[in-house]
């Protein structure tokens, strides 16, 4: 009996410590993650006289694309799954909206005004989001939400300094709309998630 608790010990032992190195390399996931998404704004700002925003776009989530071929079938097999047309036409709606639309406005707006900025305006998509959960899913707003999109909101504002510096109105459109744009796209593949889950179940 001894033995088996002893055994039962060194098992949760062991757990606990795989679950911190999960964890550790989360993290590190997380945070290197973070290091690359941020310097796309300034890599866009960069070639962005080289290349026209539709010509960029596409070359970015084209070669994106095929890297991640390789793992998507992977794990199609691993589950045994298959893509119907229906799954095709979905994916290619919602490309159309996240890649063809927003990325596009996301790239003219960081032609047309400073990269920090898009880079801010576009980090305030949860605004956004929690405007159309309410309005396309019925989702509830509390006090602490609305809250926390005000600070939000300030905060957006004071990095920007637009009393300070000179800001492109064209930009500044552009960058909202790729953002609420971006917040749809979201939303659309929350919606159809949850309906195939429920659709499972």
């Amino acid at each position: 009996m001894e033995k088996k608790v002893q055994k039962f010990v060194i098992f949760l032992i062991i757990v606990e410590k795989l679950e911190a190195i999960n964890m550790k390399e989360g993290y590190l996931y997380i945070f290197l993650t973070t290091i690359i998404f941020s310097t796309m704004e300034i890599a866009l700002k960069l070639v962005s006289g080289i290349f026209n925003p539709i010509q960029l776009t596409f070359t970015r989530f084209f070669i994106g694309g095929l890297f991640l071929v390789p793992f998507a079938v992977h794990a199609l097999k691993k589950k045994h799954s298959s893509v119907s047309k229906q799954d095709l036409l979905y994916f290619a709606f919602l490309g159309f909206i996240g890649i063809f639309i927003s990325m596009m406005l996301y790239q003219l707006a960081v032609q047309n005004t400073k990269a920090s900025v898009v880079a801010v305006l576009f980090s305030s998509n949860p605004v956004f989001v929690t405007i159309l959960a309410f309005v396309l899913l019925k989702e509830a707003i509390h006090k602490n939400n609305v809250i926390a999109l005000i600070f939000e909101v300030i905060g957006t504002i004071i990095i920007i300094n637009p009393l300070n510096v000179k800001l492109s109105v064209t930009g500044i459109i552009l960058s909202i709309a790729a953002t609420l744009t971006f917040a749809l796209y979201r939303h659309i593949r929350h919606i159809s998630f949850c309906r195939k889950l429920h659709i499972e179940q």
